[in-house]
């Protein structure tokens, strides 16, 4: 096995990724700083070879805002997974510091303009099982995008989000979306 080769640089010298598709609303961008301050860095981003992020763009924001200055490139080929090994947490801290981090994620939501547009060049299919795609492009009138699978037509009918009611509201961000 060679030995990776792992460099420190300026956390300024990463690039955000311009097609990402997923974006924080206050509340999971509170749960990521929150995370930060309580338990430090513990979770890895994903860089490509021009240091744009393609996975972990919601740390790195967090990241920035909290000053954090540096970041260690561990250079990878995919075949060796990557494990941040962090220290100095208590048992409840690490029970705390899981629920963090699973949690991030499904407080925010998808950019559907940038979500459409590289849905039309990549057949994400398989990350969207059961036509989940298409389903979260109808709900705001988006065009479903062409999928293999026998489900019926559906109607892509624009609505105007001002006057659609969602079925729930977050009390502590506002943010609102429909059960699933």
């Amino acid at each position: 096995m060679v030995k990776p080769k792992i460099t420190e640089t300026d956390v300024s010298k990463l690039i955000p990724d311009p097609n990402n598709a997923r974006k924080r609303t206050p509340l999971s961008a509170s749960v990521i700083r929150k995370s930060l301050e309580q338990f430090g860095a513990a979770r890895s981003i994903v860089i490509d070879e021009n240091d744009v992020i393609r996975a972990g763009n919601g740390t790195y924001e967090e990241a920035g805002q909290l000053g954090i200055e540096k970041v260690l490139v561990v250079e990878a080929d995919g075949n060796t997974i990557v494990a941040v090994k962090r220290r100095g947490l208590t048992e409840e801290q690490w029970k705390q510091y899981a629920i963090a981090d699973n949690t991030a994620s499904d407080f925010s939501t998808w950019d559907y303009e940038i979500l459409e547009e590289l849905a039309q060049e990549i057949d994400y299919s398989e990350f969207f099982p059961d036509d989940k795609l298409n389903e979260l492009l109808e709900q705001l009138g988006r065009n479903p995008v062409n999928s293999d699978n026998d489900s019926p037509e559906s109607s892509t009918q624009e609505i105007d989000t001002d006057e659609f009611e969602f079925e729930c509201t977050c009390p502590k961000c506002g943010f609102q979306f429909n059960k699933q």
